[in-house]
């Protein structure tokens, strides 16, 4: 069950900030977006908490694994899409 909520409230923390405009809950969601966002989440949650838990083990759920995600977002994973993105405009320079 545990997995069940954790892939829901995931999925709705994601559905919320990308959706995340003007409207009338806190200034930025109207009732129709929390309404949809609560249904897609539970159809996202009933699917897909089975593929996310499978054995059972709740690692990602660490604190210190998200710095350990966010470091290497910021580090090397920014470089490597800034190198991808800029290649193609400027092909002479060679990047490393």
């Amino acid at each position: 069950m545990i997995d069940f909520i954790v892939t829901f409230l995931l999925s709705m923390l994601a559905y919320l900030v990308l959706t995340a405009s003007q409207g009338e809950v806190w200034g930025l969601w109207s009732i129709f977006e929390i309404i949809i966002g609560i249904i897609l989440s539970l159809i996202v949650a009933f699917v897909a908490n089975k593929v996310l838990f499978q054995k059972r083990t709740y690692r990602m759920l660490n604190p210190f694994r998200w710095v350990i995600f966010l470091v290497y977002l910021i580090g090397p994973f920014f470089w490597a899409m800034a190198k991808a993105n800029i290649a193609p405009c400027f092909p002479e320079f060679l990047f490393v």
